[in-house]
């Protein structure tokens, strides 16, 4: 992929996202005619996530018929240039009527993330990444480096049942016992992707999908958060562990509680 497909590319992808955006707004709106179902405990799903899905695989396949897509939604393969779509991370949040959920939509190739969107559109912020270019809200270059002890920083762990509740509450823990403050809001693309604007300090999460964290953790280090190697190591299996932080010592902190409950669920 050139410079000229790259650019092509990535003015397509911010129009997706506003347009897919702007399309699950409007099924939020009608918040009484959503269809929720359950794809299994604390995983939610609504007729907004499918169809929203659908409009992005729609326009890509017109735009660029020859590149590959995975979704969450109806799956696919990452392979060559191949575009990574979760059509509503924050369901959750989505179908309780709250603005804390985006559209996050990624694209790579060849084990790289390159592009990177998340469109909140319930907020009308749209983050953009471009691999060693930048990342930027709404036009407006990030730069999230500085300097931030533990005991001034908001970092969030994400957590689902099928991972143990136990380790998850190590992590949590051992965070805590270093002063961090914590949270979980429920839309890791967002999350991550708002350590770029420096609103929190770090993310963390045990086997994090693809679709969830490839376009929110190239915000975040586009932005200069210090990030883990996520995408090589999401790519070769479509999941992995992730770990992002305002700084060096913020992301290691973050790697050392994972490592801790990977080796719990592991002996579970």
């Amino acid at each position: 992929m050139n410079n000229h497909d790259l650019k092509e590319r990535r003015k397509f992808g911010e129009d997706l996202a506003r347009a897919a955006g702007e399309f699950a707004l409007s099924k939020q709106k009608n918040i009484q005619e959503l269809a929720v179902d359950m794809k299994g405990t604390q995983d939610w799903v609504t007729n907004a996530d499918r169809e929203t899905e659908q409009l992005v695989r729609a326009k890509i396949a017109e735009a660029f018929p020859q590149d590959n897509i995975l979704g969450e939604e109806e799956g696919g393969m990452i392979d060559g240039i191949s575009w990574i779509v979760d059509p509503i991370d924050g369901t959750a949040n989505f179908a309780h009527g709250t603005p804390y959920w985006c559209v996050s939509i990624a694209l790579v190739q060849d084990g790289q993330a390159m592009l990177g969107f998340v469109y909140a559109p319930a907020l009308d912020e749209l983050f953009v990444a471009q691999r060693d270019a930048g990342a930027w809200l709404n036009a407006q270059a990030l730069d999230c480096r500085r300097d931030v002890p533990a005991v001034r920083s908001v970092i969030e762990l994400s957590w689902r049942r099928g991972d143990g509740f136990r380790a998850y509450k190590d992590q949590v823990e051992q965070l805590l016992d270093v002063g961090y403050e914590f949270c979980r809001a429920g839309a890791g693309a967002l999350s991550l992707a708002w350590i770029g604007t420096r609103r929190q300090e770090g993310y963390g999460e045990v086997n994090m999908n693809a679709w969830d964290g490839m376009a929110g953790w190239l915000i975040a280090r586009e932005a200069g958060a210090s990030v883990n190697a996520y995408d090589l190591a999401c790519l070769e299996g479509k999941k992995a562990d992730i770990a992002v932080g305002a700084t060096d010592q913020i992301r290691d902190d973050l790697l050392g509680a994972l490592g801790n409950a990977r080796q719990r669920l592991l002996a579970a």
